[in-house]
């Protein structure tokens, strides 16, 4: 497995050890978790695959009614 060398200031190191010490991971897997998620936040070709798919219109929110319709409440005395 090919190795890097990273820097850091020492309060950014103090933060990256004690978030790696919460999920229980070794420093350098916790980094190469948190690149791995950064570098792969992509929408899927899947999701890019419905964009488009509903025509103006198609999504109407239903009523919401009104509120005097709600569920009664009970009424508070002091």
């Amino acid at each position: 497995m090919p190795q890097m060398s990273l820097y850091f200031d020492e309060t950014l190191a103090k933060q990256v050890t004690e978030h790696a010490k919460r999920e229980r991971k070794p420093v350098s897997r916790y980094v190469a978790d948190v690149l791995r998620e950064r570098i792969n936040d992509e929408w899927s070709p899947e999701f890019l695959a419905c964009l488009g798919s509903l025509k103006p219109g198609e999504l109407v929110r239903p009523d919401q009614g009104d509120f005097a319709d709600d569920a009664p409440r009970a009424t508070l005395t002091f």
